[in-house]
């Protein structure tokens, strides 16, 4: 069937459409409905509405006002809303007659709350959408003072909505903390409520504001206006501050190594900036022998009284470091305690014995802290400055507890200390594997001459569990209805039985590969469906576009909307299935990917072009990032490929096409020469294990 839009008239709130099918209408159970697009990283359309459609032989019609169209929908600004034909349990997008008019002279019409604005309009597949857009509304800083820690905003709301209705809505002044400086996610909130009636007045105390929070890093809290309407839709505008804002730092009264103030943002906005106060371990001299770290220093300030510092409970911490987005985390810490006499430290530290019962893999840092705490009661852990010392004639030097690793200090990129290992060997072997992820993981094993067409060579890729989330096989069997899923190629019905099934852990005992290799892309681009407390599907691609699917429709589904949310659940499965891993393949002998999505692509005439979305990109990446530690924290010792030091971006020419997870050629070609680094390394480190083995029984002789 055709459907074909002949007419759209868009007046006065009302949404009217018309047009026609190949057939007559009155043999057939069909209806108009429009369904919320999602693609970059969700359900495709987890949300619809049926219009009631007049049928009349081969043409069809509705009428809808759209305040009662997307009332309780969701509705956030840049949202798309596609319309489609249902008929006999299938949907078909409906595309635009020749002859139906130009829908670019339609202009936005804002919804009855002055919230959002509409308008439908012609999309790149000749289909009808309606656009949502946040309506043309401002927040801007009208007056403003902050005195002794006392913070007083005066906010005016101007654009598209009368002040009537402003009033009308439940108006918060809105701080978020933005998750890093360059990545605008938010997922802790504190609210303000207005202390004057009839105008947008904010008054707080900045201690009282932040009362019970614990600080540990410099942080950016971002300033919105949130307005709540009574159908539950809610809009976010950033407070916007054109005028310079030249406020000095105000200590916190409860915890006073942490200043905070209001400031201007690049983008001209208002937020609140809390950063420690600045007392600066500095690194004098420094002796490294035998794996032995000897060190000295003080301690100094610009704007704190140091006789403050508790120096009897004080002490050194070395914490290893991990890349989540574009900024620096620690996991993992060894702390030992250290002697601090008038600022003054020393320290003395053997790194082979502290890390004694850590895991080190190649290329690991490790920095150095120390922690000082307050007679107060409060803490603070300060990097060691190295800006005084050269450490460029340090040699590395073999780990006592482990002589497969090298170690050496060196001075970041911050110019602080810190400790980095190497691997002290390599080797080859062929081998067994077994894969759980995605294409960042199993194109690696494809014969195709743009993957690697001699992999076989080499090694057997002996099972493939794909886009499966680990919250998904964590948790309880789901029943499935393999006959009602023949639009499936056998390959994906496979996937999708295991899925449902969580018979992974089961197949992984059997075959007992060398090696499980698994990425994490379907928890951190994909959402699961909960279907009861203890059981929970992936939401594949490939499922979503099966008609099965449907009967899953009316479940939860846990979204990346609110990725703590998501990671807290996350976190208890990884603990599970981490468990159970365990329990079928050594820890040593799991590889994890870490994958992520790239900005730009290789296009046809050779050109480099930014994909469209780099918001949820960066956003996607962060979150990833943080998976892949929980996951490297829940097992220690497995091993871990990393492409992220290279070059390689996405390929228009790439066989399933252009797509951030899709890159060049080489990437798969890199990923399978640092799988033989692993396997070259475990190989010969068997052989010494063996061939000291022999030697001690010859002894014996």
């Amino acid at each position: 069937m055709n459907p074909l839009i002949t007419g759209v008239q868009y007046i006065n709130d009302v949404l009217r459409i018309k047009g026609e099918v190949d057939y007559r209408t009155e043999d057939h159970n069909i209806s108009l409905c429009i369904r919320r697009r999602e693609v970059e990283q969700g359900l495709e359309y987890p949300e619809q509405y049926m219009f009631t459609t007049e049928l009349s032989g081969s043409t069809f019609s509705m009428e809808e006002n759209i305040n009662r169209l997307f009332d309780n929908k969701k509705v956030y600004d840049g949202v798309i809303w596609d319309f489609f034909f249902y008929h006999d349990g299938h949907y078909t997008e409906v595309k635009m007659a020749t002859a139906a008019p130009n829908l670019k002279e339609i202009d936005y019409l804002p919804f009855s709350n002055k919230l959002f604005k509409a308008k439908p309009y012609v999309n790149g597949r000749n289909g009808l959408s309606m656009l949502i857009l946040q309506n043309d509304l401002f927040a801007e800083v009208s007056a403003m003072t902050f005195d002794h820690g006392n913070c007083s905003i005066e906010v005016e709301v101007s654009g598209n909505i009368a002040h009537k209705d402003l009033m009308n809505k439940f108006v918060t002044l809105k701080a978020q903390k933005r998750e890093q400086e360059h990545l605008f996610e938010y997922y802790e909130s504190i609210r303000v409520e207005s202390t004057s009636e009839g105008k947008l007045l904010f008054n707080f105390s900045i201690d009282d504001l932040f009362e019970g929070y614990e600080f540990n890093k410099n942080e950016i809290w971002d300033l919105f206006i949130e307005l709540n309407d009574t159908n539950s839709w809610s809009l976010d505008l950033p407070v916007k501050r054109t005028r310079n804002v030249d406020y000095q730092y105000r200590q916190f009264e409860k915890n006073d190594l942490y200043r905070v103030k209001p400031y201007k943002t690049g983008h001209n906005t208002l937020a609140l900036i809390i950063k420690h106060a600045e007392i600066y371990p500095t690194m004098d001299e420094i002796y490294f022998k035998e794996n032995r770290l000897l060190l000295n220093g003080r301690i100094e300030s610009t704007n704190y009284d140091l006789d403050k510092l508790d120096e009897f409970h004080s002490s050194f911490v070395l914490k290893k470091r991990h890349t989540v987005g574009k900024e620096l985390t620690y996991s993992i810490e060894k702390e030992m305690d250290l002697l601090v006499t008038n600022q003054i430290f020393d320290l003395a530290v053997d790194v082979s014995q502290l890390l004694e019962e850590e895991f080190i893999r190649n290329k690991d840092v490790w920095e150095l802290f120390l922690r000082l705490n307050t007679i107060s009661g409060n803490s603070i852990d300060l990097s060691i400055s190295a800006e005084k010392i050269n450490l460029l004639k340090v040699e590395y030097e073999e780990l006592f507890t482990n002589k497969m690793i090298k170690f050496k200090p060196f001075v970041n990129g911050k110019k602080n200390l810190s400790l980095y290992f190497l691997d002290n060997a390599s080797s080859q072997n062929q081998m067994n594997v077994a894969v759980l992820g995605s294409c960042f993981s199993r194109y690696a094993f494809s014969s195709n001459a743009y993957f690697n067409p001699e992999y076989k060579k080499y090694y057997n890729c002996a099972y493939t569990q794909f886009h499966s989330s680990v919250i998904s096989l964590a948790s309880d069997e789901v029943p499935i209805d393999l006959n009602q899923v023949e639009d499936m190629n056998d390959s994906n019905k496979k996937f999708l039985e295991g899925d449902f099934q969580k018979n992974f852990f089961e197949t992984l005992a059997e075959l007992n590969p060398d090696y499980v290799i698994i990425d994490l892309y379907a928890d951190a681009a994909r959402e699961v469906i909960k279907i009861s407390e203890g059981q929970y599907i992936s939401a594949s691609l490939a499922f979503r576009q099966s008609q099965y699917f449907q009967k899953f429709m009316g479940y939860e589904v846990i979204t990346h909307e609110n990725n703590d949310k998501y990671f807290a659940l996350w976190k208890k499965s990884m603990e599970v299935f981490a468990k159970r891993l365990r329990e079928v393949i050594p820890e040593e002998r799991i590889i994890l990917n870490l994958g992520g999505f790239t900005n730009t692509y290789m296009d046809k005439d050779g050109s480099v072009k930014n994909f469209s979305n780099p918001n949820r990109i960066k956003a996607n990446n962060y979150f990833w990032d943080r998976l892949n530690n929980y996951f490297v924290e829940c097992m220690p010792r497995c091993k871990v490929i990393s492409l992220k030091d290279t070059k390689f971006i996405g390929d228009v020419n790439h066989p399933f096409g252009r797509s951030y997870s899709h890159y060049q050629s080489g990437y798969y070609k890199e990923f399978l020469r640092r799988l033989n680094d692993i396997a070259l390394f475990d190989y010969n480190n068997g052989r010494n294990k063996a061939h000291n083995r022999r030697e001690e029984v010859l002894q014996v002789k």
